[in-house]
């Protein structure tokens, strides 16, 4: 999906690998204590609400993009725009007037479903 904007996917994923083997690791007791932070909450709510707006279903990896896309002062956010990833791109077919349906945001970039 990155890369029909233009971004290289495996440059991002290669700094991305790069910036989380840098953070520190949760251990509680041997086993891995995994919590969601405060960020990973809002991006899950952005996203359920990009769904909506795009009259989707379910929550897919577009809707995660766009919630990341749209935070400010944030890691990953700062990551896809260093690689050419914006919301200005993401969604281009959307216009601030309104005058473009939220359902014909983005829809060029979705994978093609099972079979397609």
């Amino acid at each position: 999906m990155l890369s029909k904007i233009g971004v290289d996917s495996q440059a991002l994923l290669a700094e991305a690998r790069r910036q989380i083997d840098c953070l520190p690791a949760l251990w509680a007791g041997g086993a891995l204590k995994a919590e969601p932070s405060w960020a990973a909450s809002e991006v899950l709510g952005q996203a359920f609400e990009e769904a909506a707006d795009l009259n989707d279903e379910h929550v897919s990896t577009e809707h995660l993009l766009l919630a990341i896309m749209a935070l400010e002062n944030d890691p990953a956010q700062a990551l896809l725009a260093r690689h050419g990833a914006s919301r200005e791109v993401g969604r281009p077919e959307c216009t601030d007037d309104g005058s473009q349906s939220p359902a014909g945001c983005w829809a060029n970039l979705r994978s093609p479903g099972p079979g397609a």
